[in-house]
């Protein structure tokens, strides 16, 4: 799960075979129910302290890929596509 509050990088998500990339509303971010009941599951993506927030869209991008790229066989993969 990702929040602003997280309290790891997104960079120390471990890779896994099976993985769920959460994501609560741009406004109000997840509920603080979920949050409280997973606390060591949210993690934020570290920006410069002079920037808010980032856009929903763009966090998401941004967690998709890089949990993509952590997986041994990606660049075989991004290759195959190139065809």
């Amino acid at each position: 799960m990702f929040s602003k509050r997280g309290g790891c990088s997104f960079w120390d998500i471990p890779p896994r075979p099976r993985m769920f990339l959460v994501f609560g509303s741009e406004t109000h971010g997840l509920p603080a129910d979920i949050l409280s009941a997973y606390p060591d599951a949210v993690y934020h993506i570290p920006i410069r302290r002079k920037i808010r927030s980032l856009n929903l869209s763009t966090a998401a991008g941004i967690a998709l890929y890089e949990s993509l790229r952590s997986y041994p066989d990606f660049h075989q993969w991004l290759a195959a596509g190139e065809s």
